[in-house]
């Protein structure tokens, strides 16, 4: 289902900022995608072409570049990445949050016994 949405969305993208701004997860500099999941150069598309394509025909390379784009966002290898990335984030969150609370009991009988 997720595949099926993201796939929807880069049919939409009609320019390489589009594409940046709905997939966080790709990274475009110097010409290259790279997908922050993966840690891995996904594609190319040269930065001297077009790369806004509103209201126009889209170039071959700036489809097969979504093509490209699609078929890293459906390997197993993505999917698994990104999973574990969600993991460890929730990891980190619940860390966060436990660390605050211990910080805050911590404070309070600090409080305590300097007020007692």
């Amino acid at each position: 289902d997720n595949a099926v949405t993201s796939d929807k969305v880069l049919k939409e993208c009609v320019s390489i900022d589009n594409i940046n701004h709905r997939f966080v997860e790709f990274e475009y500099e110097a010409g290259v995608f790279r997908c922050s999941v993966c840690n891995e150069k996904v594609a190319g598309y040269d930065e001297t072409l077009e790369d806004d394509f509103a209201g126009k025909i889209q170039s071959t390379k700036f489809k097969n570049l979504k093509k490209s784009l699609k078929r890293n966002l459906g390997r197993v290898g993505h999917c698994d990445n990104l999973k574990k990335k969600e993991v460890d984030e929730g990891r980190k969150l619940k860390e966060e949050k436990r660390n605050k609370k211990i910080g805050k009991v911590l404070g309070s009988i600090c409080y305590y016994l300097l007020h007692s």
